[in-house]
């Protein structure tokens, strides 16, 4: 029990003082996706709260395989590869992948060793595996610029095409524009565990990470699986390595590992932005193209 909760202060100390190195990758000014018609927001409600003991990080990286040492070679080829061409996915092999996905320099290097600590827990080590990941997590994440979300808007007319149902006329949005911290407090009010508008919660809650966790009850329950304060320091959910490591938690859970083997991109774009495999995902288009540029290095 001590290990694990030396472990858990560790990496939250760790969080912790990335957030004063380096600040949180600047948000797009306006979020692509428009409100789903139904279901929960793109992070999936957990319905279940229930706690499990954290993994430990992997020390020591996988042996040399045929798949990395191939990545690496098109990474180098494209000028974003540096290291010796060993055939392991460490940390240098992750960064040049995020690069290779239109991550910027600093994140990149942010993301990699946290992706070469914790992908393998969850399985994500496989070439289809790893392709649809950093697909779906590009499109979640604007191209990995930006890991917590904006709510800036500068238009109603923007607004509502985002929010249709909360906001049916102009007029009704116009009180939003410039405004993300009120608009957050009523788009996300009394859902996903949030309480009402003058609670704060939908702001303080608001989407953060590559997975986009949304939602006081979201940011509990995963809290409670990963061992993360992330209710009482939801900050933290939007630093590289905690970001990494709940939308990993959060893709094997949902069992994206399994469609990622038949190369279901549907099906993984359904779950994530939906909750439903079955339906169709906005912003499907990018999603699949984002996931053929992994492939083209991977595959």
């Amino acid at each position: 029990m001590a290990f694990w909760q030396s472990l858990i202060k560790s990496l939250a100390a760790l969080i912790r003082r990335g957030r004063e190195r380096a600040p949180e990758a600047p948000s797009a000014p306006e979020p692509a996706s428009p409100e789903p018609a139904a279901g929960p927001p793109s992070s999936g409600e957990d319905r279940v709260l229930y706690y499990s003991a954290p993994l430990a990080p992997a020390d020591t990286p996988p042996p040399p395989d045929g798949w990395t040492r191939r990545a690496q070679e098109r990474l180098a080829a494209a000028g974003l590869y540096h290291a010796p061409l060993d055939g392991i996915a460490g940390p240098a092999t992750w960064t040049a992948l995020f690069r290779h996905m239109g991550a910027g320099p600093v994140i990149a290097k942010q993301l990699g060793p946290a992706a070469a600590r914790w992908l393998p827990r969850y399985g994500i080590d496989r070439p289809l595996r790893i392709a649809h990941w950093l697909g779906q997590m590009a499109h979640e994440s604007a191209g990995f610029s930006r890991l917590i979300e904006s709510l800036y808007y500068s238009s109603a007319e923007r607004i509502r095409a985002v929010w249709p149902r909360r906001f049916p006329t102009a007029a009704d949005a116009l009180p939003y524009i410039h405004q993300p911290e009120r608009l957050a407090n009523l788009v996300y009010a009394n859902r996903l565990g949030n309480g009402p508008p003058e609670s704060c919660d939908g702001w303080r809650y608001r989407g953060r990470g590559l997975i986009q966790l949304t939602g006081r009850a979201n940011y509990r329950a995963t809290g409670l699986r990963l061992g993360l304060p992330l209710e009482s320091e939801p900050e933290l959910a939007g630093q590289p390595e905690a970001a990494v490591w709940i939308a990993a938690e959060w893709w094997q859970r949902h069992r994206c590992n399994e469609w990622a083997d038949r190369d279901d991109a549907r099906a993984i774009s359904g779950m994530i932005n939906r909750g439903n495999p079955a339906a169709v995902a906005h912003g499907l288009p990018d999603r699949i193209a984002r996931t053929n540029r992994a492939k083209e290095v991977l595959l």
